[in-house]
């Protein structure tokens, strides 16, 4: 896992549970996504041309590449910090529109 986002591991995991498995589903939690992260975080103000809306959970171990991220971009840009974990928030405003 990633030292500066420890919290990527957990939502893996999480989303193994019963709750919110798909049969399809497999145990595997991908590394070439992990590479192709650290493979184009250095290239951000070349390779974002449009508007970005960076939106970073207040508790979140990543909040500093995200904050890094909205202080590179070269766009114009937007910076939102939710209080509570983002994957939280989606279960929330998920379960609130059905």
């Amino acid at each position: 896992m990633n030292e500066a986002a420890p919290e990527s591991g957990l939502s893996h995991d999480y989303h193994l549970t019963p709750r919110t498995r798909h049969p399809n589903t497999k145990n595997t939690f991908l590394f070439t996504k992990i590479v192709s992260r650290i493979l184009t975080f250095h290239m951000v103000e070349d390779l974002l041309t449009q508007p970005v809306l960076v939106v970073a959970g207040g508790e979140a171990g990543s909040l500093s590449m995200s904050t890094e991220l909205h202080g590179r971009a070269r766009t114009t840009k937007k910076f939102g910090r939710l209080k509570h974990h983002p994957s939280a928030m989606c279960e929330f405003l998920c379960a609130s529109k059905l």
